[in-house]
């Protein structure tokens, strides 16, 4: 966790507010102090280390949803996206594999003894520079969703499972056994592949309200300069025509 509330900081500073290295370390020890159980009182531990003009209040409010949706939540659905645990499997295949020294994919290690939140982690990396940020729609979920899947290397993972396999016929594992092992890792890759999609569906109403926000600034913004420009009530005869533009030809 401390990985990800580094990261939100980075985006925190890249939306131009102002935190210390200082500021940084309290927030991480704050987390550590209170947990997870509670988003209110975390999203409060953060804020009071993190926030210190009002006026970055709004930003610290949109970035922090972006990252912490709804902890609980997230939790329970990462557990249940990826099934039960089988123990016994994960420590034969991790053994296995380390006697016979194979090289994976880095997805294919997380698929093998990920934790859920190692895998959330993954995809929120990829899904940076594909133009998340301009998610809409809910028909553009699977656009974004295919640009996220789209990087990982599933070619490779595939050779790798492939590989794993191999291994343990050679082994000579009861084919009942390898057939468990198999359909442990196929879930898991599924799980995986619908992770994808549910983190950009969750990224949808953020990106709805960063966009309704920024209209509404805009106009806000832009009003002053309308009530500046015209009195209200005035005679058109009033108003001074435009100036003329020199050089385009009419």
């Amino acid at each position: 966790m401390d990985q990800r509330i580094l990261e939100f900081i980075g985006d925190l500073r890249r939306a131009e507010m102002r935190i210390s290295p200082s500021e940084a370390l309290d927030a991480l020890s704050a987390s550590t102090e209170i947990g997870l159980e509670d988003r209110e009182t975390f999203k409060s531990a953060l804020a009071t280390t993190l926030v210190k003009e009002s006026r970055d209040l709004a930003t610290f409010n949109r970035i922090f949803d972006l990252y912490f949706l709804d902890l609980q939540a997230l939790g329970e659905g990462l557990k249940k996206a990826l099934g039960p645990e089988d123990p016994k499997i994960r420590e034969m295949l991790d053994r296995l594999t380390a006697e016979a020294g194979m090289e994976m994919d880095e997805l294919t290690e997380l698929l093998l003894s990920g934790e859920g939140s190692d895998m959330e982690m993954a995809i929120r990396q990829e899904g940076q520079g594909t133009g998340l940020e301009r998610l809409m729609y809910f028909l553009q979920v699977g656009y974004f969703s295919r640009r996220i899947y789209d990087k990982f290397d599933w070619e490779a993972i595939e050779r790798d499972l492939g590989r794993i396999m191999q291994l343990l016929e050679a082994k000579g594992l009861d084919p009942g056994m390898i057939a468990r092992i198999r359909n442990y890792l196929d879930l898991r890759l599924e799980a995986f592949r619908r992770m994808i999609r549910q983190h950009v569906s969750q990224a949808r109403p953020v990106s709805r309200r960063c966009l309704h926000h920024a209209r509404r600034r805009c106009s806000l913004e832009e009003s002053p300069k309308f009530e500046k420009g015209a009195a209200p009530n005035a005679n058109q005869s009033d108003v001074s025509p435009p100036p003329r533009v020199v050089g385009i030809a009419e």
